[in-house]
């Protein structure tokens, strides 16, 4: 229901806000940037900033909406907001939603279309933004690119629109004897988001990254200039010109400047958001020495006003080839920024023949909000079946062939594919994501946040040999062969992994931030591991770090990192360094899924699964240091390529884990590998 008319206060914001030229053109700049970054335009390595722009536009716009309308009535008619809202967001949504689903269904591989419905449907009812935070937090998520991860800033804006029209309500009326009150309020809660922004991002950068509460200040940033009439306010035009051309300055800059490797949003969020608040409140008394000429120019003007229909599009016409080749490359930035050429005539469609027509329909408006809100509940629903249709048909297709394989043949000949997708696969494809080691499930593996070395024992616990396992994820991908050699040689097993924690002291970031507490847990493991001098110590790690944020994790600071660790431990320890496995651009599971007759479509080459020139400066670090290297890829891979089946044995969980199985195959060549005389 709408809210009861409430006492009008001497706070006084003008009836209707008139068109600002100037902000349709920063409209224009914003979703310039963000498609220039998502196209791979190597200067616009921060263009993600564009988002913020939208976000202070929108929280000014909105809120000197409301604000008029409540220095005029003292309320605020909000089911007829939420109806404008719907009418002007929803329509071309789902369009771009469900044609993407289809899409989706009929070009990517069946495994991948799971997780997009799950996208999807998170979408359609103004969550996807949480849906990607949590999945972000996943180190085990799959890595392809979602068609709709772009829906996350929607998400937070719908949020935003749901809770702030009644939240300003009842701070109105709150304040209402002391209207002198609302400015300073909602300042505080600019101050308390974006302090939570910075902690939280510094923390855990996936969820600072999307959610609500991290990214509500830079909404009210332009809530605040609405509640402060700076921007109705005339200010010398000398100094308006500065404010607006350095706000356009900070916001380029900051898209220049920035890139993936920046913590963001946090502090460095600030300077777009500051920059777009500097143009709202400096441009339009600016005159001609400020920006607005050049943002008002028709080319500027035709972006800004299919901007939203331009966000909308881009980034699935970027991301569905990816999706549909069969192992999921980046694109050749000729292409895609071939692509981001075809949004715009795609976007202007979807404009004129959606986003406009239902926005300024009388039909539609005629019944009143609440027929709006109704059949937009309707739609939405409907969109879900619809969701659900598409996904059951795609559950229907075979993830396999009929044909029997039976067990791969013994180590001798390894490697030696399978052409076909057997039917007694294992794991099934279905099955490959969780195909995990049990160190797992017992806890003994540890996860992102933990800091203590467990006390996890395995084979026979009583002996007096001991073998140490201790590295990240790539490590554990190998305790059910340590296992096994354990127990068939009568020793005892410690077990020491964490993920996305190499046993190396090299810095590494994790989600964005340095990750402290893996340097802290790999410390306390190694002085466990010089006071009880294991007779073996088992190391392996990921060799990727790098392309993750992790900068010294490569070269001279990463073999520097194995010497050390290695004349640490080789004082009282045998040790041994297994090399890292291959690494595919997609899951295999996934290319695997789409070419069940076919799998050597799925196979990737040797020189670019392997990371051949690090492993030899590691195998020759570890050897300079006392300890001895061990390679097992040739099983893995031939002299040209790294194929993904052989027998009824699927080889890899995800792009760069190997199966349980493979572990245990690969169990006696292992051990001699590690116990036979050199």
């Amino acid at each position: 229901m709408d809210a009861p008319p409430q006492r009008r206060t001497e706070l006084r914001v003008d009836q209707a806000l008139p068109f600002r030229t100037d902000l349709e053109g920063m409209r224009a700049v914003a979703v310039v940037l963000v498609v220039a970054y998502h196209a791979g335009i190597p200067l616009i390595s921060g263009g993600y900033v564009g988002v913020d722009v939208f976000f202070v536009l929108s929280g000014f716009l909105i809120t000197n909406h409301l604000l008029s309308e409540l220095s005029r009535t003292g309320s605020v008619r909000v089911l007829r907001f939420y109806a404008r809202r719907a009418r002007r967001l929803l329509p071309a949504a789902l369009v771009v939603i469900l044609v993407t689903v289809v899409v989706v269904a009929l070009v990517a591989p069946p495994r991948l279309v799971p997780p997009v419905m799950d996208d999807s449907r998170a979408s359609l009812v103004f969550v996807p933004n949480l849906l990607f935070a949590d999945r972000a937090t996943d180190y085990l998520a799959e890595d392809s690119p979602s068609p709709l991860l772009h829906f996350w800033s929607l998400g937070v804006e719908e949020q935003f629109y749901i809770v702030w029209p009644i939240l300003l309500l009842l701070l109105w009326s709150i304040t209402r004897r002391a209207p002198h009150l609302l400015v300073p309020v909602l300042g505080l809660l600019v101050v308390a988001s974006f302090g939570a922004s910075v902690l939280v991002t510094n923390y855990n950068e996936p969820w600072g990254f999307f959610a609500p509460w991290t990214r509500a200040w830079e909404l009210g940033t332009g809530a605040l200039i609405a509640a402060l009439g700076l921007h109705a306010r005339r200010i010398p035009e000398l100094l308006a010109a500065f404010l607006a051309w350095a706000g356009l300055l900070l916001i380029v800059g900051s898209a220049v400047m920035y890139s993936d490797q920046t913590v963001f949003p946090g502090a460095a969020a600030a300077v777009p958001v500051l920059g777009a608040a500097a143009v709202i409140v400096g441009a339009q008394s600016a005159g001609r020495l400020g920006p607005g000429g050049m943002l008002s120019r028709r080319p500027m003007q035709f972006t800004g006003r299919i901007s939203y229909s331009l966000y909308l599009v881009h980034w699935p016409l970027l991301v569905l080839p990816v999706i549909g080749s069969a192992m999921g490359e980046p694109l050749p930035l000729s292409q895609s920024v071939a692509l981001a050429v075809l949004a715009v005539p795609v976007a202007w469609a979807l404009h004129r023949g959606i986003e406009r027509p239902i926005l300024r329909s009388t039909i539609v408006d005629t019944p009143g909000p609440r027929v709006v809100l109704v059949g937009s509940a309707a739609a939405i629903i409907l969109s879900i079946v619809a969701v659900l249709g598409v996904e059951t048909a795609v559950a229907a297709r075979p993830l396999a062939t009929a044909t029997v394989a039976g067990p791969p043949p013994a180590t001798e000949s390894w490697p030696l594919y399978s052409e076909i997708v057997p039917a007694d696969l294992r794991p099934a494809l279905a099955d490959a994501p969780a195909d995990l080691p049990s160190i797992y499930s017992t806890g003994c593996h540890l996860g992102l946040d933990a800091t203590e070395p467990t006390d996890c024992t395995f084979g026979d616990v009583q002996a007096g040999e001991v073998v140490v396992l201790f590295g990240d994820s790539h490590a554990a991908q190998w305790f059910p062969a340590i296992e096994a050699i354990a127990t068939s040689r009568g020793l005892r097993l410690e077990s020491h992994t964490k993920s996305s924690c190499p046993p190396f002291d090299v810095e590494i970031v994790t989600n964005g931030v340095v990750d402290t507490g893996c340097a802290e847990w790999r410390e306390q493991v190694i002085r466990l591991l010089e006071q009880s001098q294991p007779d073996t110590v088992v190391i392996s790690a990921f060799a990727h770090y790098a392309e993750f944020g992790s900068r010294v994790a490569v070269g001279d600071r990463w073999t520097e990192a194995v010497k050390r660790l290695v004349h640490r431990l080789s004082a009282g320890s045998k040790v041994v360094v297994i090399a890292d496995t291959p690494r595919f651009p997609r899951t295999p599971a996934l290319c695997l899924s789409a070419n069940v007759g076919d799998a050597s479509i799925c196979d990737f080459p040797r020189e670019r699964a392997i990371n051949e020139p690090f492993a030899q400066e590691q195998r020759a670090a570890v050897e300079s240091a006392g300890g001895q290297p061990v390679d097992m890829n040739d099983f893995l891979c031939d002299v040209d390529r790294c194929g993904s089946v052989m027998g009824n044995l699927l080889l890899y969980r995800d792009q760069h884990h190997i199966a349980t199985r493979v572990a245990l195959t690969l169990a006696d060549d292992l051990e001699s590998a590690i116990y036979s005389p050199r």
